[in-house]
């Protein structure tokens, strides 16, 4: 009998492989990478049942195949690469193992979504988990996810995430035992990233062959790549430039940087990068060459002031702020839009020229007014401006008090006079006590206590004047009391809702309230909203109310490193700094 025909073989055996191939297992017999190189070869055998034996053995073999048989889809014989093909089309990975946490396995579970995006997001939320609880599932995606752009999205998005001090020792070893022996370009990166804590060196030299393998395939499969991806390489060769103090060539990568293709797309983010590394001058040769889209994007000319005013040239960055400011003349909701963008990019210097522009062109009482008139006194505040921030809300609430008498309740919307009021109280108490008059800033945080006593700040600072009479401190603790279980119940009401847990924990740990809870509720509320500024704040304050002064220190450092425009966040940095005994 002759030989049974190579091409096609693989699907007469299929109900043969059926048991063997079913779902790869995470725990197969192992097998060396000689040996799975010789059973690839052996697919495209003479020997019609040495193909049925190589074939079944890889089956078997599982995902410690996989990087083989991926590799031998392009092979030129084409019965290795159909039956390559074959196999790999039988493989049902699943991300999530019993050892996975729940948050993880939900994650895992939203990964199988058909859009990119939401992939993507997921990725970076199984990076930024607490105690490294992502990254064996991430780790999992660098070697087994089909799609090589997926694979080195989820390493990257290992690199990218700078994890605690503390932590980095434990997520460098759970990284290098779960890539395991996988001969993938991500895996590789990982490989040569971990190497850097030990041998900079080496790792910058190795990482400048990987940088030329990802160009090479971005120029010959660029299916298998992105122009973020190239980036990212480009942009970790530059730290490793910087680390060994090569300037030179961390210079030549910022040039390369600059001249990539299809940075058009991604201007603000790779300018905020530019300006944490203080590239200026890449700044300005990403304006002269995308000069028409600067013309035309605030937020992109608001970089450009700030790498300016960084450099010394102060009048040239006030030209590019006028150039902003003028753009879509009297657009109430693009200038909005613009000052929310320059708080994302940390940009809140210029965010009070928009609030001023905004509060000009439109009518007194309006809620867009209102709007902008509330987030520029708080601001006002934060900057110790605290007579300016309670003139801009005694402006709002005449306004407002204007509608209501004139039957207009609707103008004003949602907006509630009376907080309106209270923190209008609250500056000018905050102005009389850097001025010594203890009566008046009494009175007017009576005032604000009785607009509105939930307020927390307002309650607080009740709280820290000393020799109260004693009928006005036993009405400030039983509101104190009365507002943390008013935060309890929102917490209850909506418990995925970050802000009441927030604001439970700036009360409790101001006041004399439960120093654990309000730990444990600062650092839900970070859960929920990772690396918010003022979150980050809290989780300082019940650092410190508890005593533990490194951690208070440390939570506050992040907080200024994300808001370093806040001064009520430097001024508490500067407290905790102060206990603890440490240089600022």
């Amino acid at each position: 009998m002759g030989s049974i025909p190579r091409v096609g073989a693989a699907c007469v055996a299929a109900a043969w492989l059926c048991c063997a191939a079913g779902v790869w297992a995470w725990q197969e017999d192992a097998a060396s990478p000689s040996r799975i190189r010789q059973l690839i070869a052996e697919l495209g055998h003479d020997d019609y049942f040495v193909r049925e034996r190589a074939q079944a053995e890889l089956a078997r073999l599982g995902l410690d195949a996989l990087d083989a048989l991926t590799e031998a889809e392009g092979s030129d014989d084409i019965e290795i690469a159909a039956r390559a093909r074959y196999l790999i089309r039988r493989l049902q990975v699943e991300w999530a193992t019993d050892q996975d946490s729940p948050e993880v396995k939900e994650l895992v579970e939203r990964y199988q979504a058909p859009d990119e995006a939401t992939r993507r997001e997921v990725l970076a939320e199984l990076a930024a988990l607490p105690e490294n609880r992502g990254v064996p599932a991430l780790c999992r995606l660098v070697r087994f996810e089909r799609s090589p752009v997926m694979s080195k999205l989820a390493a990257l998005a290992l690199i990218s995430h700078r994890p605690e001090e503390e932590a980095a020792a434990a997520r460098a070893e759970k990284i290098s035992e779960a890539i395991g022996a996988s001969t993938r370009p991500a895996a590789e990166w990982l490989r040569v990233y971990l190497r850097a804590a030990s041998d900079t060196e080496a790792a910058c030299a190795a990482w400048e062959s990987l940088l030329e393998a990802e160009l090479q395939a971005r120029r010959d499969a660029p299916h298998t790549t992105r122009p973020e991806i190239v980036l990212a390489l480009w942009q970790q060769q530059y730290q490793f430039y910087r680390q060994l103090g090569r300037q030179v060539d961390a210079a030549k990568a910022i040039e390369s940087i600059v001249q990539l293709p299809d940075n058009a797309s991604r201007l603000p983010r790779l300018i905020d990068w530019l300006l944490e590394q203080e590239a200026w001058e890449g700044v300005e040769k990403l304006a002269e060459q995308h000069a028409t889209q600067f013309a035309q994007t605030p937020l992109l000319l608001y970089q450009l002031a700030h790498a300016r005013s960084l450099r010394g040239e102060a009048a040239k960055a006030q030209e590019a702020v006028e150039q902003a400011l003028q753009l879509n003349p009297k657009d109430f909701e693009a200038h909005y839009a613009v000052a929310q963008e320059l708080s994302r990019h940390r940009l809140g210097r210029f965010v009070e020229g928009e609030l001023r522009l905004m509060i000009q062109f439109n009518p007194p009482g309006h809620i867009y007014t209102l709007a902008c008139q509330q987030w520029l006194s708080e601001l006002l505040h934060d900057r110790g401006d605290h007579q300016g921030a309670a003139a801009v809300r005694q402006e709002a609430v005449a306004a407002m008090e204007a509608n209501i008498n004139a039957g207009n309740q609707d103008a004003i919307g949602s907006l509630d006079p009376a907080q309106f009021r209270a923190r209008m109280h609250y500056f000018l108490a905050c102005h009389a006590h850097e001025q010594g008059r203890r009566e008046d800033q009494i009175e007017h945080l009576k005032a604000a206590m009785a607009e509105d006593p939930t307020d927390a700040d307002v309650l607080i600072a009740l709280h820290r004047i000393a020799d109260l009479p004693a009928e006005l401190r036993d009405e400030t603790m039983r509101l104190i009391r009365a507002a943390a279980e008013e935060f309890r119940n929102q917490i209850q009401a909506a418990p995925e809702d970050p802000q009441a847990y927030n604001q439970l924990a700036w009360l409790l740990a101001n006041t004399d309230g439960d120093k654990q809870e309000a730990l444990q509720a600062s650092k839900r509320s970070l859960e929920l909203k990772p690396n918010t500024p003022a979150y980050l704040d809290t989780l300082g304050r019940c650092y410190y109310a508890l005593g533990d002064l490194q951690n208070a220190v440390k939570y506050q450092r992040r907080a200024v490193a994300l808001d370093p425009d806040s001064g009520l966040m430097r001024k508490q940095l500067a407290l905790f700094e102060e206990a603890l005994g440490s240089p600022r």
